[in-house]
């Protein structure tokens, strides 16, 4: 229903679902306010797969994980804890590292040169292990200890700690002394204050993050081998899993909305929910931020801690962008760590772990999605809205609707005191008075909705 517009009766006028769009008036035509299991699509909505157990539970909670791929054409899955470091071997964990324990004052992160994995954390010193079946020893050639993270690009191996950069020799990730003739090199990215949170490989180059600036390395070979110039001195990020890595660029969440950049001066991706996210984010654990990229349906996904969350940091909520549709989403799942990277071209369905420490994968059959529209009315008349009706792409197993209404926006929304009831022409039928309408449509099974349909009838004023 358009805004300030009342319908005649026997008139039901469709309103195309359009974005997650809490910054925008409540009554905007075609917004979603909330949802659950709702990915957003070219044509509107649709329900996401359902988890399904890919391996079983880790002895001690994640602090990090991976998804590695190989020069055979296999995927590993890698994961670490407060005092040990795994490899899922058949769908269960299995203790990677030689009895080694660890003590890792930060997340574990992990990132590849050729077959070797390394594995980084706080207090720490590097580890390394070759092919799907390595065993994680201390990384050779005297690397700096305790690096927070680190990247590979060029033939060349990273590792920051603190605002340092160190990069190995060519074509080595096991000697790290800096040498005019080998090119390792070190030093250290002063302008701006911060230790170095995140890097990622950009075609050629390299991106490093702080909070709050970005920088972007260049190979110039002898006397400094990497050059760093930067490319960003009012946003950065909060961590490495903020950033999604793409064909055509880097998407992150920055100090203040949503970024992309291919390697020059980041720039905001289109949006009507960052006041929303960050009124709604706990800052205080904002760097527990978990992204991810399902490659197939082309859409991104930042989990974070709300400030509805339990104390622990644990995210129990994410948004979702469409990269092709430019559409958003919103959604809910505790979890406390997601592989980064996420997938691969053998694992594209995409990670996560539950409360229970147990890997879980999207790929099971669609089940329950709930989507919760904007209001619909007029500020200075009452209506009766006497039925809804969703129109599908993909018709659902089952389907409900909530029915909800309000005098004024801004006020808390009241339930129904009719359940609406469908009726053999897929109209959902009740009685409802008053100034503003909402609705929340929960289906089952695969399914895409476009939109919805209300049809009202003018009441008086009041």
């Amino acid at each position: 229903m358009a805004r300030g517009g009342i319908y005649r009766a026997g008139n039901g006028q469709p309103v195309e679902f359009r974005d997650f769009a809490p910054d925008q008036a409540l009554d905007t035509p075609g917004i979603i306010l909330d949802a659950f299991a709702a990915q957003p699509t070219i044509k509107g909505f649709a329900a996401m797969p359902s988890p399904t157990v890919f391996g079983s539970a880790l002895p001690a909670a994640p602090q990090g994980a991976t998804v590695a791929y190989y020069s055979t054409g296999m995927s590993s899955v890698i994961a670490g804890t407060a005092t040990k470091l795994y490899r899922y071997v058949s769908g269960a964990p299995v203790e990677t590292a030689g009895g080694q324990t660890f003590a890792p004052t930060t997340r574990w992160r992990f990132f590849q040169f050729g077959d070797d994995v390394i594995a980084v954390a706080g207090g720490v010193a590097p580890q390394v292990a070759t092919g799907i079946g390595g065993v994680f020893a201390a990384l050779a050639g005297t690397p700096p200890t305790g690096a927070r993270t680190g990247t590979t690009n060029l033939g060349t191996a990273f590792l920051f700690k603190d605002a340092q950069w160190n990069v190995a020799a060519a074509g080595f990730d096991n000697n790290w002394v800096p040498n005019i003739q080998t090119l390792a090199a070190t030093n250290t990215l002063y302008d701006y204050p911060g230790p170095i949170l995140a890097a990622a490989p950009f075609y050629g180059t390299v991106i490093a993050f702080k909070q709050s600036a970005m920088w972007l390395g260049s190979f110039v070979g002898p006397p400094s081998s990497w050059s760093w110039n930067l490319i960003s001195n009012d946003t950065g990020t909060w961590n490495q899993e903020s950033l999604i890595i793409l064909a055509d660029g880097i998407a992150f969440l920055g100090n203040d909305d949503f970024y992309l950049t291919s390697g020059s001066v980041p720039t905001r991706i289109p949006n009507n929910l960052k006041e929303w996210f960050f009124a709604n984010v706990n800052l205080t654990y904002i760097a527990s931020t978990f992204g991810w990229y399902d490659p197939i349906n082309s859409v991104l996904y930042w989990h974070f801690v709300s400030t509805k969350a339990p104390p622990g940091g644990v995210p129990d909520m994410y948004v979702s962008w469409n990269q092709r549709a430019s559409r958003w989403s919103v959604g809910h799942l505790t979890t406390p760590c997601i592989p980064w990277p996420n997938t691969s071209p053998t694992i594209q369905q995409g990670l996560y772990f539950d409360l229970n420490n147990v890997l879980q994968q999207w790929s099971g059959v669609p089940g329950a999605m709930t989507l919760t529209s904007g209001f619909v009315g007029d500020n200075s008349r009452l209506s009766q809205l006497m039925r809804v009706r969703a129109r599908y792409n993909v018709y659902p197993a089952s389907q409900s609707v909530q029915a909800f209404h309000v005098n004024a926006l801004g006020q808390p929304a009241l339930p129904s005191s009719t359940t609406p009831a469908l009726g053999a022409d897929d109209w959902f039928n009740f009685r409802q008075y008053d100034r503003y309408h909402q609705v929340s449509l929960s289906t089952t099974g695969p399914c895409e909705v476009m939109g919805l349909a209300f049809e009202a009838r003018p009441g008086g004023t009041r």
